[in-house]
């Protein structure tokens, strides 16, 4: 396994709470993915959503892209 996207990593602020989304879609954890604040166990959901892999992955795939293009549409609208 290849560890990566450690741009996208931050310091924890004192409260503990991250506001901010980061990662891929397909590996955000629900509350990350619908904007709420988030902690410590989203980065867990993460970590399990790349380690199990499901046999439809390819579909998951391009229906998380779908949903990108989607969120990225309705921003610039």
């Amino acid at each position: 396994m290849k560890l990566g996207g450690f741009s996208c990593s931050c310091r924890l602020p004192s409260s503990g709470w991250l506001h901010t989304p980061a990662g891929p879609f397909l590996a955000q954890a629900p509350e990350v993915a619908a904007g709420k604040a988030y902690h410590c166990p989203a980065d867990v959901w993460s970590w399990g959503v790349l380690l199990a892999r499901p046999s439809f992955a390819d579909i998951v795939v391009k229906l998380a892209a779908a949903c990108e293009d989607l969120q990225a549409t309705a921003r610039q609208i």
